[in-house]
């Protein structure tokens, strides 16, 4: 399912572009700043509604306008029988943080559909790096895999996260006794533990297929294993035994400190844990990239297979992070997975040799205009 045409207004430095894509990769050239990583970020809002480089679409949005706006094409297979159909999508972002989204004739106010339509991930040399990242950062890595390969995910956790700021209210407000919260909790309870089966058996496949991609010696060689953590001590106890004694701590701090918006995912290195240990004071930058986008790589595989259907990755100023021999290995086994590649360099000189005899497309960027180049 790739895109086949992009249009962008008014993202960045970006005011007008309308281009034709490659089915397997895409290659855009041009000096820092001149709107490169912008023309990533924009593939990426179309289908999250978001910016990987900053929460504020305030900065997405080119100055004076009122809104940013991407849309495109994306080739969607009816069935094995039939010709692929070309659907128009794109969502528009105003600076008030309105959203329109547009599926073919239908039209959204929220980007969930266009989420599920077309997987994308990224890489950028800003990425936070999972051995580094938060608790929160590694559940989106996770939850992000669960999102596009269990269909019932999304309301889940619609649902779950409706009830958990009920809960939490009713914990501000002075409640003295935890019957005010039970009828709550039994609601809760098995939205978070159908939550944690889905997170559970989704890192399992990361796990069982760690040992295939593009940098799995350098995994082997640090020992890293994978532990996801539910967000309670479920081999002690059930979820509401656990709410039920943590009641005082949760009414003493006003919120709800177990559950699945607590789930972890924790990284060993040689037996040590890495988070607080090994992994964050003792790799060094690059084996923490490698080890990030490895990852990364391998899930978006199994998402592909399981969804039947090609993602999109975008390699952002790869070059710049990685040598050529590990650049060769990285685009060489995502081009294995029939995925559509989105690269951005300053120049072809990394990229020249790798793609020799490949059919691709390249693009000159400059000051925000996007020109086609004849290879």
């Amino acid at each position: 399912m790739p895109l086949t045409e992009l249009k962008i207004d008014y993202v960045r430095n970006i005011k007008h572009v309308s281009i034709g894509l490659h089915n397997n990769i895409n290659l855009f050239l041009g000096a820092n700043g001149t709107g490169k990583s912008s023309l990533l970020e924009s593939v990426y809002f179309m289908f999250t509604g978001r910016s990987f480089r900053t929460r504020r679409i305030a900065h997405v949005i080119q100055f004076g306008q009122e809104y940013c706006l991407v849309s495109g094409s994306v080739r969607v297979p009816q069935s094995s029988h039939t010709v692929n159909q070309l659907i128009n999508v794109g969502v528009q972002k105003k600076m008030n943080g309105a959203v329109n989204a547009k599926i073919g004739v239908d039209r959204y106010s929220s980007i969930a559909s266009l989420a599920k339509l077309l997987p994308i991930q990224f890489h950028t040399p800003e990425d936070p790096l999972l051995l580094d990242a938060s608790a929160e950062m590694k559940r989106r890595f996770i939850d992000w895999g669960v999102f596009h390969v269990e269909h019932s995910f999304h309301g889940l956790w619609r649902n779950a996260n409706k009830i958990l700021k009920q809960r939490n209210a009713l914990l501000k407000s002075g409640i003295r006794t935890y019957s005010q919260l039970e009828a709550w909790d039994s609601q809760l309870a098995p939205l978070f533990e159908q939550i944690d089966r889905m997170r559970r058996d989704h890192l399992d496949c990361i796990v069982q297929s760690s040992d295939q991609g593009p940098f799995s010696e350098v995994l082997a060689e640090l020992g890293v294993r994978l532990h996801y953590y539910s967000g309670w001590p479920k081999d002690e106890t059930s979820l509401k035994s656990c709410w039920v004694d943590s009641f005082e701590r949760d009414q003493e701090r006003r919120f709800t400190h177990y559950g699945a918006h607590r789930a972890d995912l924790r990284i060993e290195l040689n037996g040590k844990v890495g988070l607080h240990g090994g992994a964050k004071n003792t790799l060094s930058r690059g084996q923490k990239k490698a080890v990030s986008l490895h990852l990364k790589m391998i899930q978006t595989k199994i998402v592909g297979k399981t969804k039947k259907q090609p993602a999109v990755f975008l390699l952002d100023d790869i070059g710049a992070e990685f040598d050529h021999q590990s650049i060769a290995r990285v685009v060489s086994w995502l081009l294995d997975q029939d995925v559509q590649l989105f690269i951005t360099a300053i120049d072809e000189t990394q990229f020249g040799q790798l793609l020799k005899g490949k059919d691709y497309r390249m693009f000159h960027v400059e000051h925000g205009n996007v020109f086609k180049h004849e290879i």
